[in-house]
């Protein structure tokens, strides 16, 4: 695991305790999604497609911390957009 990814981990446990007010590092070091249906109230019994998970679980520590997980891509402004269309 490189320097970035660690971060970004610690970044994810940081932001799951915030949200959820209690550490959950049980949970976030889990990696059992997609088999991993009840860990919330909300959880559907079943996930058929891993990669296209239920909105639930797209904010799922499980899901988030699983190989399913990409994270979404960020969009240049649009200045800097027209920046790189110009100088290409």
């Amino acid at each position: 695991m490189t320097a970035g990814e660690e971060f970004a981990k610690q970044k994810r446990r940081a932001s799951v305790k915030k949200h959820f007010g209690q550490d959950l590092s049980s949970l976030i070091d889990s990696k059992d999604y997609p088999s991993c249906p009840g860990t919330f109230k909300d959880c559907p019994s079943e996930i058929k497609d891993p990669k296209d998970p239920p909105r639930q679980c797209k904010t799922c520590p499980k899901y988030v911390n699983s190989e399913f997980y990409t994270p979404p891509k960020r969009e240049l402004p649009e200045f800097i957009r027209k920046m790189y269309e110009e100088k290409g």
